[in-house]
């Protein structure tokens, strides 16, 4: 009887074994050419290198987990989300993440630009003329 139970233990132990899958989540700043890079994000790398210092502060998170994402990453995310126009599951699946996750690090960095869009924003000081000048 112990016998047959333990053997059935056994079998459903090893029937509940899932394989943990591991993405990769290297980021494209480290992994891309400068002309891959561009194509894939629209922005030179040297540009958006700026951007990741301008947010550092902000953006990054102070926990000891183990998958945290960097502010490069993030702003990968959110610019390959918005210059692909895909849909956010597509944008995980290339970046080995999860829907949630990339929603949520869109919001965020979305919130950021939206609180600091002055510095990257710039309105015209004089309105512009809606009359045709004359030849």
């Amino acid at each position: 009887m112990d016998l047959i139970l333990r053997e059935e233990i056994e079998r459903l132990t090893e029937e509940e074994t899932v394989p943990r899958v591991y993405h990769d989540k290297s980021c494209p700043f480290d992994t891309l050419d400068d002309e891959s890079f561009r194509r894939k994000f629209r922005f030179t790398k040297a540009g958006s290198f700026r951007i990741v210092d301008e947010m550092r502060a902000d953006l990054e998170r102070s926990t000891n987990r183990a998958m945290l994402l960097t502010t490069a990453q993030q702003l990968a995310v959110f610019i390959r989300v918005l210059a692909s126009r895909s849909f956010q599951l597509d944008a995980g699946d290339s970046f080995g993440m999860a829907q949630f996750t990339i929603s949520r690090v869109v919001a965020s960095v979305s919130d950021w630009f939206h609180h600091n869009s002055e510095r990257f924003v710039k309105w015209q000081q004089q309105p512009v003329s809606l009359t045709p000048r004359p030849d």
